[in-house]
């Protein structure tokens, strides 16, 4: 049995929240390309009621892919985007965003070589009608991991993505800022104490200023804290 992806749409009966009752207005499904399996992780939706669900895929010899598929307000499907890997590896997305204007942008990690199994940081930037503006790849240092955790856009139109790099026993975590263009300004990593685990989760923007939220290995005694 091969999972799907599916979104489902619930329409709020009352006009009060604490009283309301929802029914179902209608339930999409996407399988890709039928290969194996599909699973969705982030749904968002735009000014005009469409709905953007991001997920995990199996494609035909590509193992996982990303997965960005576009629905109008009534469920029909608008668009559907996936994004393969340089090597056929595994390909996830961690987040998704869309602006304002219709924009949507996905982050995550993708597998750059098949050896040492190692990921870089993938961040895309699709248009409202699906077509791909840019993709961005960050890539801390060779045989090491690079994922995109949370991905956010500025009110100017600059993205800043949050992250880990490193093993699977010393990790930091970093923040990139990338132009309107796709292209990289510059990335910061941080390490909150030498070879430990720090982490970011999640990304949020208000005004000038940036806040994170994650976690750090503080000492060996506690293992990660708060």
């Amino acid at each position: 049995m091969k999972n799907l992806i599916y979104a489902i749409c619930f329409v709020l009966i009352s006009s009060s929240l604490i009283f309301s009752q929802v029914r179902q207005a209608h339930v999409s499904f996407y399988g890709g390309d039928m290969s194996g399996n599909s699973f969705g992780s982030f749904i968002k939706t735009d000014k005009d009621g469409n709905y953007f669900v991001a997920g995990r895929s199996t494609g035909f010899n590509t193992n996982l892919d990303y997965a960005v598929i576009k629905y109008s307000p009534n469920g029909d499907l608008l668009w559907e985007r996936r994004f393969n890997g340089e090597v056929n590896g595994n390909d996830e997305p961690l987040d998704l965003f869309v602006d304002i204007y219709g924009n949507s942008y996905v982050t995550g990690y993708s597998m750059y070589s098949i050896v040492s199994k190692s990921f870089e940081c993938v961040t895309i930037k699709y248009s409202p009608n699906g077509e791909t503006l840019w993709i961005n790849k960050y890539r801390a240092n060779p045989n090491t991991n690079s994922k995109g955790n949370s991905v956010k856009v500025h009110d100017n139109g600059d993205v800043f993505v949050a992250g880990y790099v490193g093993t699977s026993h010393v990790m930091d975590f970093f923040l990139q800022k990338i132009d309107q263009n796709g292209k990289s300004l510059w990335t910061n990593v941080y390490n909150v104490n030498s070879y430990m685990t720090d982490y970011v989760d999640k990304l949020f923007i208000r005004g000038d200023y940036i806040y994170l939220c994650g976690g750090a290995t503080l000492n060996s005694i506690t293992n990660l804290d708060y």
